[in-house]
């Protein structure tokens, strides 16, 4: 049957996965997924250090850390169907989701630090961090992300 097939093929793609790509990918999964948490981790400190916590606003960043989660696990069924199947794109779609990413939380985090404390990160990282979340995003940073 079709169903057979498919896995047929999708365990032969898993056996010709090189380890040291597999372990470069599983590296930016974890990188992404700590400053997802550490995010939060910097932004509930943020907020309670300003007195600004508000339980509308935490549920409202959880539902978007729950999406950057899904939108990894996207970006390895999207590498998948690619050496399965043929949709017409050959991108590593894992590797630069999880960059995207982990520039996204890294700008994040600083704010949240800085909110907490400003003068508790050096403006040389600071302005650094800045312009690569500018470089990635193509543009200024939009505070309410």
């Amino acid at each position: 049957t079709g169903r057979k097939w498919e896995m047929k093929e999708f365990l032969e793609y898993l056996n010709g996965v090189d380890e040291e790509v597999l372990i470069q990918l599983i590296k930016y999964m974890t990188i992404a997924m700590v400053f997802i948490v550490f995010d939060i981790v910097t932004g509930l400190t943020a907020a309670i250090v300003t007195g600004t916590y508000k339980s509308k606003v935490m549920r409202e960043g959880g539902r978007h850390k729950l999406t950057l989660l899904l939108a990894i696990v996207f970006g390895v069924l999207l590498d998948v169907a690619q050496a399965v199947v043929n949709i017409g794109i050959s991108i590593p779609a894992t590797l630069l989701i999880c960059l995207y990413i982990i520039v996204m939380e890294i700008g994040s985090c600083k704010e949240n630090i800085t909110k907490a404390y400003s003068k508790a990160l050096p403006k040389s990282v600071s302005d650094a961090i800045d312009d690569a979340v500018n470089n990635m995003e193509g543009g200024p940073r939009d505070e309410n992300d």
